[in-house]
């Protein structure tokens, strides 16, 4: 099930998503760690979604993430 984190404003509003990666590239020049740093009146949140979840355009993932798990 793909892991998602979630940047979520101060009023409830998803910023922005990323999706945790599984066996991601190793080695020389490849990041030790890669995601969000919360500011002022924001956190990060992290939701195991599924496969389609995990495949909507940025729109549809924001909306349904705002209804479903922030609402």
């Amino acid at each position: 099930m793909p892991k998602l984190h979630v940047l979520v404003s101060e009023q409830g509003d998803v910023l922005g998503t990323f999706q945790e990666s599984v066996g991601a590239a190793a080695g020389a020049g490849a990041p030790a760690g890669v995601g969000f740093r919360a500011g002022p009146g924001q956190r990060v949140v992290e939701l195991d979604v599924d496969e389609a979840t995990a495949r909507l355009d940025p729109e549809a993932l924001h909306s349904k993430i705002k209804s479903e798990h922030l609402g």
